[in-house]
């Protein structure tokens, strides 16, 4: 391989390779790294759901009128104006032509796309698409456009490739440093764009960044490298202030640092299903309304606990006559999965289920007969619960232990406009760019995950950057 690129790119996912595929086919040398032994990185596990405005899928559905200036205000309106508008705009721009760029180069979307997305903080048109086979189906599109490049001889991929330092010359980045196959290597460039996902997979940096403990469902190879690889030049990161626990996830095992977010995932959002259920602390008391239509006020009151942990609690009749909350196992799967399956419990009495579960049974006790107070007055004066079908009455009866996790994270590199890093100086560095998640993705949602705006502004800017470079180094 040569040791000398025009542009390395580090890490090969949702960004990465964008970035690399427009650079290389405009005619630029690069080099792709990549930490894992596969390209794709959060789209292994990601719905990818993307949203755009004008889309030629969106046009062709009937959905008419929409525009970057409305998908905009939506964004601004739905996260409490607390994304980065600059890159925001500059992202809803390109959203559309990324959209149809994925299609026109094989991606598949599920018939009901576009769609108003309700496991969000909805939009005011139908802007969301979604992937037949979420992110995996991304990944394959990748895989075919980066074989393509590799094969006309202007991108290099080197996968199991962990980036280890950044250099610097007279303040411009001239290459980096990595380690592959047990050995240490060098390659030059004057362009370097930091595209290595979040820290999803780094617990100890999610503590210090937030506080809190980190239930991941990310990927174990997301440490965080564009966090170390520039701290040496003094870059700060930026935007951990915005972080909220997605909510919520069953214990994939009794490890609390990881949890499941494929199948099965408890329904929890109440405009999807209302909820039969009681949420309660380890204390046993409520501290939410279950069904508030807010998700981001969810979010919040999740965030407010000490351990980012909940239960959901309650009986044989909600099971027999309510809606599956975890919909793949149904009535029959949900009994058969209690005490078996991790986070799942069930017991003759109260006291038994809170002993099981880890909470505690007194308080348990309390807030079951408020409730079921509340529910045969029709009204309750704790919470103003709104939905109240039936009291919690009838043994068996169930808890679910409930984790608000992370996908995703907030913090990331500091950029400027053009998504040049800027160093502790306050100036870009000269060469060396960021995109994606490596920018945190409160950048693009501030503290609330808004439909399609993770993935699509990474393949949007992550090409936009590849793009721009190119015509750089030409």
């Amino acid at each position: 391989m040569k040791n000398a690129v025009d542009l390395v790119v580090i890490g090969a996912g949702t960004a990465g390779v964008p970035c690399a595929l427009e650079a290389a086919k405009a005619g630029a040398t690069v080099l792709l790294l990549e930490r894992s032994d596969k390209i794709g990185g959060t789209l292994e596990v990601s719905g990818a759901d993307l949203s755009g405005a004008g889309s030629r899928r969106q046009i062709s559905r009937g959905v008419l009128g929409d525009t970057p200036q409305a998908h905009f205000e939506d964004v601004v309106r739905i996260t409490g104006d607390t994304a980065r508008h600059d890159l925001l705009f500059a992202s809803v721009e390109l959203a559309a032509s990324t959209i149809d760029w994925l299609e026109d180069n094989g991606l598949e979307f599920t018939e009901r796309s576009p769609f108003i997305m309700m496991g969000h903080e909805t939009y005011t048109t139908a802007r969301t698409c979604h992937p037949l086979n979420g992110g995996l189906s991304i990944i394959e599109v990748f895989r075919n456009l980066v074989d393509d490049q590799v094969a006309a001889g202007g991108l290099t991929v080197r996968l199991n490739a962990t980036a280890t330092r950044l250099r610097f010359a007279d303040d411009a980045v001239v290459g980096v440093e990595y380690h592959e196959n047990g050995e240490d290597r060098f390659v030059s460039a004057s362009h370097v764009v930091l595209a290595c996902g979040g820290y999803v997979g780094n617990h100890e940096m999610f503590r210090k960044q937030h506080g809190r403990p980190l239930t991941s469902v990310g990927m174990p190879t997301s440490m965080g490298d564009a966090l170390t690889l520039t701290a040496p030049m003094g870059v700060r990161p930026v935007g951990g202030e915005h972080y909220l626990p997605t909510v919520g996830g069953l214990l994939g095992s009794d490890d609390t640092a990881w949890s499941r977010w494929a199948d099965p995932r408890p329904i929890l959002n109440s405009s999807v299903r209302s909820p039969w259920e009681i949420h309660v602390n380890r204390e046993g008391r409520r501290f939410f309304s279950e069904d508030h239509p807010s998700l981001t006020a969810r979010q919040k009151a999740v965030h407010a606990l000490e351990d980012l942990t909940f239960f959901v609690v309650f009986d044989e009749r909600a099971v027999r006559e309510a809606p599956p909350i975890i919909r793949d196992w149904g009535a029959e799967g949900l009994r058969a999965a209690a005490n078996r399956a991790p986070g799942v419990f069930a017991a003759p009495s109260l006291s038994e289920v809170a002993r099981l579960a880890g909470i505690d049974p007194n308080g348990l006790a309390t807030t079951v007969k408020e409730y079921n107070e509340a529910v045969a007055q029709s009204h309750d004066p704790a919470f103003a619960r709104r939905f109240l079908p039936a009291p919690v009455a009838e043994p068996p009866f169930y808890a679910l232990e409930i984790h608000g996790i992370a996908l995703d994270t907030f913090a990331g590199v500091e950029v400027d406009g053009r998504l040049r890093v800027i160093s502790g100086s306050g100036s870009p560095i000269r060469g060396l760019y960021a995109v994606g998640e490596a920018i945190g993705a409160a950048a693009m949602t501030g503290s609330v995950v808004c439909s399609g705006m993770l993935v699509t502004p990474c393949i949007s800017l992550g090409r936009e950057v590849g793009r721009t470079i190119a015509a750089a180094v030409r």
